[in-house]
């Protein structure tokens, strides 16, 4: 029977590096790229966006060097030069523009996501380094598996690309399509990590920090618990909910929080039935259910949480404990992501920023949606999207194409 791990699997087996036991020996996410290097399939060059994407978050000691030290290993350099004269800004500004205009492709749009917890600074702090970590790890894998998971092709232009870039040096001009504004925007799904285990010969002083590790993990599970279940208030209580012919509003729920990505070669029905478990591991215990009807979540958000979190551990048993990460395995594509439903009842998955009154909107080059958020004349792109039911283009029309400006 189908996993929904096994929907992820690459097929590689062994070769595959573990993300969570990577944590453990992958302090920065560097082994989880080296792996990914070594493997047969990198022996060939790849596209520079991609590259860009894979090393985004690895550290190092001038920026520009990931730009210029990729050219030697990518299938095309667009007639990017090493160039240490100009500004890191305006090298990345440089290198974005010649790989869209070259590629005629929006790909390096897809990595503008950030963990929620990030700060732009060079040295992140300890509290934020894991999700830093799982970002290194995730983006490998994604990488690898990208052409097992079903094409994404919102955006079925025909026309020769056309994109521009102004004067100014910061405003972009492609053509595209505003499908619909976001009226209900749900809270944003953070991994939850409970903080670095800090040992301690104090007796009184462990005994504290026990006691607040504790409570920020029953926080953290409460806040996943609580997030889970408004996304499915969207999806079940939006009364025009668009779902595709033939599937139900839990499918689009599935579909949505996996953006699809289930192996070609899986059983579909099958993958989506046992992702339906797998997520029951987030349903809330019948305390829970009475204390969110008591609206505890607008009043006392934390000790909301908290609630959620305690009784739930406190009903689980051992094997509960491993189904509760069994289900954030599965739901890893869906971390700093937020559900959302649009005004002709789209569901989406959006990048955490997102808020009501932002446009989905299909762009020329783009295989995916992209969530845009008006500044003044222009628009500002917050990063890509899955919206079920417009991920073949179904929303896209010549007809229709605009100049967007972006900055």
């Amino acid at each position: 029977m189908y996993a929904i791990s096994n929907a992820f699997n690459t097929g590689d087996g062994k070769d595959v590096f573990n993300l969570e036991d990577s944590m453990l020996a992958d302090n920065d996410g560097k082994l989880a790229v080296a792996i990914l290097r070594l493997r047969r399939s990198f022996g060939k060059k790849k596209e520079l966006a991609a590259l860009l994407h894979l090393l985004r978050w690895l550290r190092a000691k001038d920026p520009r060097d990931k730009v210029y030290g990729s050219l030697g290993i990518a299938t095309s350099t667009y007639g990017i030069e090493p160039d240490y004269t100009i500004s890191i800004v305006e090298c990345y500004t440089r290198a974005a523009f010649k790989i869209i205009s070259g590629s005629c492709s929006l790909e390096i749009f897809s990595a503008l996501g950030r963990p929620s917890l990030f700060r732009m600074k060079r040295e992140p702090p300890s509290s934020i380094k894991n999700p830093i970590i799982r970002e290194n790890q995730r983006a490998p894998k994604l990488f690898e598996m990208r052409d097992a998971f079903p094409e994404e092709k919102a955006s079925k232009s025909n026309r020769t690309f056309t994109g521009r870039l102004l004067n100014d040096g910061k405003t972009l001009i492609l053509k595209g399509v505003i499908v619909d504004e976001l009226n209900n925007v749900g809270d944003k799904l953070i991994y939850p990590y409970e903080g670095p285990r800090i040992q301690s010969d104090d007796v009184v002083m462990s005994s504290i920090r026990n006691f607040k590790r504790n409570a920020r993990i029953a926080e953290a599970i409460g806040g996943t618990i609580a997030v889970i279940q408004g996304w499915q208030d969207l999806a079940f209580k939006t009364e025009n909910l668009y779902t595709m012919p033939g599937e139900t509003r839990k499918d689009a729920l599935l579909t949505t929080i996996i953006r699809n990505r289930i192996l070609l070669s899986a059983n579909r029905r099958h993958v989506l039935d046992c992702f339906e478990q797998s997520i029951a591991g987030f349903d809330m215990t019948m305390t829970g259910t009475v204390i969110n009807q008591l609206h505890l979540s607008h009043v006392v958000p934390k000790l909301y949480r908290q609630l959620l979190g305690y009784k739930k551990v406190s009903n689980m048993e051992m094997s509960d404990i491993f189904t509760m990460g069994k289900s954030l395995t599965d739901v890893q594509w869906a971390f700093d992501q937020r559900m959302a439903t649009t005004s002709s009842g789209y569901l989406c998955l959006v990048p955490w920023p997102t808020r009501s009154g932002d446009r989905i909107a299909l762009l020329q080059g783009g295989k995916t949606p992209y969530v845009l958020r008006k500044a003044g004349e222009k628009w500002k792109i917050l990063g890509d999207s899955y919206v079920y039911g417009i991920m073949s283009g179904e929303a896209w029309s010549n007809e229709k194409c605009v100049d967007i400006e972006i900055i």
